[in-house]
């Protein structure tokens, strides 16, 4: 149910963008995420479709403009990389270390640590 909520909150972060309500439901839905990050509720490979659903949000939602948003999936994503499966679908996504970079040389230096260290741990995989 979790993670069913956060692709679709995520979808509709980027399908109305800048509404503060749904923006603050993300963010403290991936706030809930990270804190189920090593429980084996997660979906596995009995939901690979839901699976690979959320690895694919957590990649697209690093392309968001709020700074909120973007912090709280990068700290969603940093306790989920701890996971070595949950590490190597979301390193497998096309454009995640892309975007880390960008944001390691673009943004802030709150978001550069977050992704710098996601990049160290993707590169480690």
């Amino acid at each position: 149910q979790l993670v069913s909520l956060c692709i679709e909150l995520a979808n509709e972060h980027f399908a109305h963008p800048g509404t503060e309500f749904a923006s603050e439901m993300l963010g403290e839905t991936l706030s809930i995420l990270k804190r189920f990050a090593e429980l084996p509720g997660l979906p596995s490979e009995e939901k690979p479709t839901l699976t690979e659903g959320l690895y694919h949000s957590l990649v697209i939602l690093l392309g968001t403009h709020e700074a909120l948003v973007l912090q709280c999936v990068l700290v969603a994503m940093y306790h989920l990389v701890q996971i070595e499966q949950h590490m190597l679908g979301i390193g497998a996504w096309n454009g995640c270390a892309e975007t880390l970079l960008r944001i390691l040389a673009d943004y802030d230096p709150q978001f550069k640590k977050l992704s710098a260290e996601l990049l160290e741990l993707l590169l480690h995989s």
